[in-house]
């Protein structure tokens, strides 16, 4: 009897420990961290057949994960720099304001990657970008036969992942007008890029961020690609 009295609580206090330790272990391990995915986003230029073709003018892509950081549909341009993206084809701006507070970038369709080339129909722009759950993504790139028209996602941007897990294929887009300067024909007009003698040179419009009403499938047609380990090699 003297045994067992001291066999038990032995084997409790054994058990208790065991049983504590695999309690708290599992509550201490950190939680998995999905791993960063790679995509290639490619934006196609494809208005050979569009009533009036159009180049697409060198852009900017960022990532975020809340709210609008391009515009907002049906409000006035923040003037951040969509302005002169969407009236001149100007990214500069809009890049340098943005890539302080979000992971953001440039992308035009030149292979030396060194001077800026527009996409002519036919052609197209690549972008890869590393983005994690929750993030999505957001472009703009002018069409350069307009005053003020941008092709991009909707205004809160495109999820990259359903859940943890990448999304690939189409990506919708639309073709906005900024509302910043007064519209003319598509490719005939005095203050377009393609006739105006010098930038900013077309009357203000003063109005909201809306949809153009172009099609936006006789344009452009943007496609998402999960890069694979394979091609790291």
């Amino acid at each position: 009897m003297a045994i067992a009295s001291k066999i038990l609580p032995f084997f409790l206090l054994t058990f208790c420990s065991s049983l504590f330790a695999g309690c708290f272990g599992e509550s201490a391990q950190s939680p998995e961290v999905a791993e960063p995915s790679r995509f290639v986003v490619t934006i196609e230029n494809v208005s050979e057949k569009a009533t009036v073709q159009s180049a697409f003018a060198p852009g900017i892509w960022v990532l975020h994960q809340q709210g609008s950081p391009l515009f907002i549909e049906g409000e006035t341009d923040p003037g951040l720099g969509l302005e002169n993206l969407a009236e001149d084809g100007s990214p500069d701006k809009l890049y340098d304001t943005l890539n302080e507070a979000y992971s953001a970038g440039k992308f035009d369709a030149a292979s030396d990657g060194y001077s800026d080339a527009a996409a002519a129909p036919g052609e197209s722009f690549s972008i890869e970008i590393s983005a994690k759950p929750g993030d999505k993504l957001s472009f703009a790139s002018m069409l350069i036969q307009s005053n003020d028209y941008f092709i991009g996602t909707s205004d809160d941007g495109f999820e990259l992942f359903r859940g943890n897990e990448p999304i690939t294929g189409a990506i919708e887009t639309t073709i906005w007008d900024a509302g910043t300067e007064v519209d003319e024909p598509l490719g005939a007009g005095d203050n377009q890029p393609m006739q105006q003698g010098s930038p900013n040179t077309g009357a203000d419009e003063n109005g909201s961020v809306e949809n153009s009403g172009l099609q936006g499938e006789q344009f452009v047609k943007v496609t998402l690609r999960l890069v694979e380990a394979a091609e790291d090699d």
